[in-house]
């Protein structure tokens, strides 16, 4: 399961990054920050589901007792501060800003350091330090308890460290992570765990602290950190774009995308609801002379009014928005979904949930009680509530959104409230059973969908209760079209490398025709991508030593059978037919058959398997599944280079013993010359008076 899921999510990374990388020559401004945020979120939202799913094999193996512990690069300091700066405070002793150590540990038992700190710690209190010492990495997650707090004693902490053990509420999930799940991951990674409590000036403070096996290493980059080089020299492309783009195709489909949508969305709803094209601009809400509506406004003066795509604007005033989440990436979305979808006002609307204060203020804010800064609104100017919320089901480990839901109903919230959950079928079907909430989505619904769901419910309550004064007809809001990056040409000029790639699954095998004629420059006329059937993925080693080509025909016997050059294969490729077919085994198969091309394996297998994959004599490069591909084409190509290098040597080492030994045999000769002259010189020499007959008679000199 865990490389089925690292697999997909690997895909999409890659297939996101791609993406980016291409699409500057198609842009004709460049893009704003919200969106860029809309291209880096999804990202990292996937990286998050791979380290989940790396995390569960990981429990599962400490509980089977098969794990074994893998020490990896790691930038110490960039990890503590992507895990734990954003709620507390981060010190590293000493200059090693890289260590091997088992990253997998390191941060379960961080992350779940910090989720107790945080639901049992006074804000703002928590700090992590880490020291390196010759052999280990030393790490202390340290903060003051909340006022009135339980202190535990020091059974207590043992106890809490052990198998089975509850202490209160100190396990923090429902999944069976917990401070004992943590103590046997450290101990399986051959490392040490301590908890502890103390009193100081009357506060008390809990101290966690971890001891694991680490090993310096330089501070330079390595190869497996190029990955978020890739994806920020990506983006930051994409802010680089001249405004007026040079290429006249790239031009021209951009503004064909804006007139299809355009078109499609005049066709359904009666009006020009924005002009789609102008991504660059300042996305003005509501223009000076009306500009157009999502409820049925129009365009008095038929010009376009600048907007980003697809923008639905409220036909009277800005809506006033906001967001309940307690973790930042969706507090994010909520900002963009709020501002570019539902055309909010942002000096009033927001996302709140980062701190416990602004959890519980946030009923205040709906109602206008509070500003979103958590400000108290004079009572004269406290004009509005909050036309739609946006609540997630989940919000940290004490509030639910189902009941802020109800509170904001009980003192008299009349907007729209919205749910966002993870849940399906019948928790999602009780969550829309409730009065109180207007709408439910499931996390992963398109903004585009949320926007029209949510205009549509304001529009009929806005009908029911204005209609006899306003008269005003309502017009639905339309749906816009998915809109395709255009079709790359393929390069005109003829290339002689030859890959061949294989991968049981179409949106890999997509990816990997992408890194071959994009990244790698190959010549598609003779590569191919195989293993959509099981034929194909039977027929790949022949396919690759150029014995059939890529329609899997024999090569004639009187055409030459060119062997590929570069080789990349999934690991997991069927593993249902007997024997299994494996990347690994078909590698090992092409070797015994004298292949002598770049071997590389793309695979979302745990680190453990990644590893051994690494240490295959017949593989050259290995990388897991989401490598960015001009990452991933450097390391074949720096392969490549590697083994021309040898082959080039051992020509020259060929070529120097094979003058040596003439330069030998010209000395002996010498040497015999100089000493007398041989039986057959001297008939050489006597060529001209000896007879044939005396000739032949002479004895046979051996050669």
């Amino acid at each position: 399961l865990n490389h089925v899921i690292k697999g997909h999510c690997g895909t999409a990374i890659a297939s996101l990054v791609s993406f980016i990388q291409l699409l500057p020559p198609h842009l004709s401004s460049p893009l704003p920050t919200q969106v860029l945020r809309l291209l880096t979120v999804p990202i990292e939202q996937l990286g998050n589901v791979i380290q989940w799913s790396h995390r569960r094999q990981m429990l599962i193996q400490q509980e089977e007792g098969t794990y074994v512990t893998v020490r990896t690069r790691t930038e110490i300091v960039r990890l503590l501060q992507g895990t734990a700066g954003h709620i507390g405070t981060v010190a590293v002793e000493g200059q090693h800003l890289w260590l091997k150590v088992d990253e997998g540990v390191l941060r379960l038992v961080l992350e779940e350091a910090l989720i107790n700190a945080r639901r049992h710690g006074k804000e703002g209190s928590i700090e992590v330090n880490a020291h390196f010492d010759s052999d280990s990495l030393k790490l202390t997650i340290r903060n003051a308890n909340r006022v009135n707090g339980q202190r535990l004693s020091e059974a207590d902490c043992a106890r809490a460290l052990t198998s089975g053990q509850r202490i209160g509420k100190l396990t923090a999930t429902s999944d069976g992570v917990g401070l004992h799940s943590i103590a046997k991951a450290i101990g399986q990674a051959y490392g040490s765990v301590f908890l502890s409590t103390e009193c100081i000036d009357g506060v008390d403070f809990t101290t966690l602290t971890l001891s694991l096996p680490a090993e310096a290493c330089d501070n330079e980059t390595p190869t497996e950190n190029e990955e978020r080089a890739v994806v920020e020299a990506a983006i930051s492309a994409l802010t680089e774009v001249p405004c007026s783009n040079s290429n006249p195709e790239s031009v021209g489909a951009s503004s064909s995308a804006g007139r299809i949508s355009r078109d499609h969305r005049r066709g359904i709803t009666g009006a020009d609801v924005g002009s789609g094209e102008h991504a660059g601009s300042d996305l003005e809400s509501v223009s000076e002379d009306g500009g157009s509506s999502a409820l049925g406004g129009s365009n008095p003066g038929g010009a376009n009014q600048g907007g980003p795509p697809f923008a639905m604007v409220p036909e009277t005033r800005q809506f006033f928005c906001l967001g309940l989440d307690d973790e930042w990436q969706p507090r994010t979305l909520h900002n963009i979904f709020f501002e570019h979808f539902l055309h909010a006002d942002m000096s009033i609307s927001g996302s709140l949930g980062e701190t416990e204060r602004e959890r519980n203020a946030f009923v205040y804010v709906a109602l206008g009680i509070l500003d979103k800064e958590l400000k108290p609104v004079p009572e004269d100017e406290r004009e509005r509530q909050a036309d739609v919320v946006l609540l997630d089901s989940y919000i940290g480990d004490m509030l639910d959104g189902a009941d802020v839901a109800a509170e904001l109903r009980s003192c008299g919230f009349t907007g729209i409230i919205a749910m966002l959950t993870g849940k399906s079928g019948e928790e999602a079907d009780a969550l829309r059973a409730l009065p109180c909430i207007d709408v439910v989505f499931e996390k992963g619904s398109a903004p585009m969908h949320m926007a029209t769901c949510i205009l549509n419910i304001m529009s009929r309550k806005t009908v029911r209760a204005e209609m006899s004064a306003s008269g005003c007809e309502h017009k639905s809001a339309g749906v816009p079209p998915s809109l395709g990056l255009t079709t790359l040409a393929p390069p005109t000029p003829s290339r002689s490398l030859k890959c061949v790639a294989i991968d049981d699954e179409e949106v890999p095998r997509m990816m990997l025709e992408v890194l071959m004629e994009m990244y790698l420059d190959a010549d598609m006329s003779i590569s191919a991508t195989l293993g959509a059937t099981l034929e194909e993925q039977r027929a790949f080693v022949d396919v690759a030593l150029g014995v059939r080509d890529g329609a899997l025909l024999p090569v004639g016997e009187g055409d030459k059978h060119v062997p590929a050059d570069v080789v990349v294969l999934d690991e997991n490729i069927n593993l249902d037919c007997s024997p299994p077919i494996t990347g690994s085994g078909l590698i090992r198969t092409l070797r015994e058959a004298g292949f002598k091309g770049v071997a590389c394996i793309v695979t979302g297998e745990s680190s453990e398997r990644l590893q051994q994959l690494k240490k295959l004599p017949c593989v050259d490069v290995v990388v897991e599944k989401g490598t960015p591909m001009p990452q991933l084409a450097d390391l074949i190509n720096r392969r490549r280079a590697q083994l021309a290098a040898s082959q080039q040597a051992a020509q020259l080492a060929t070529q120097q013993a094979t003058e040596e030994a003439g330069l030998t045999a010209t000395w002996d000769s010498k040497l015999t010359t100089t000493n007398g002259i041989s039986q057959n010189d001297s008939l050489l020499a006597k060529q001209e008076t000896v007879t044939p007959d005396a000739l032949a008679a002479c004895p046979e000199v051996p050669p």
